[in-house]
Parts: C-alpha cells; structure tokens; sequence
C-alpha cells in the first residue's frame, strides 16, 4: 500500500522555515500517522 502525503503551498513555506530537528519530527509524525491508520485498516479488514 502506498500513501501520496500532499501539502498546500503555506504549508510548504512553513516547513522551509522550520529547523533541521524539527523537520525530522515532522517527518516522524508523518511516518508514525501512516503506520497506525494502514494498522487500524488492515484491523478493520480482518475483523470485519
């Protein structure tokens, strides 16, 4: 399964701005959201 993660285009000067650390936080955030709704879907799929 694959995730397109599409930002407007404030959201895009707003993370230029951001610092190195807290890019990477972002990105984890991004990374940790994608994980538990593909986990909540496949658990929706099987017990359903």
């Amino acid at each position: 399964m694959v995730y397109e993660v599409r930002f407007t285009k404030e959201a895009k000067k707003d993370i230029i701005k951001l610092t190195p650390k807290l890019k990477q936080k972002l990105k984890k955030i991004i990374i940790n959201f994608h994980l538990t709704v593909t986990f909540l879907s496949y658990r929706t799929e099987v017990h359903t």
